[in-house]
């Protein structure tokens, strides 16, 4: 489904632009592509997202959670390296 503002989601398109979308979600169906949260329940999501505009090309993306989690932090840290109009 398609977000209504149009924008797109960085870090799954770095991961399609790398090759690797479709084997990580084959390998973990029921899992997120990368978790950001832990619910007190346990459960992983993937919360913290970036999005870009069709004018910006993700080139490389992560997340940093179990560094942040020791650090006290429950949210990881979520960069994107984007290249775009000059």
């Amino acid at each position: 489904m398609d977000p209504a503002h149009g924008l797109t989601d960085a870090y799954p398109a770095v991961l399609e632009r790398k090759g690797a979308l479709d084997s990580l979600r084959e390998s973990a169906p029921d899992r997120p592509l990368a978790v950001s949260h832990v619910l007190k329940s346990g459960l992983a999501t993937r919360r913290d997202r970036i999005y870009v505009s069709a004018e910006m090309t993700p080139l490389d993306a992560a997340y940093v959670f179990d560094q942040v989690q020791r650090a006290g932090s429950d949210h990881a840290l979520h960069w994107v390296m984007l290249d775009g109009p000059s």
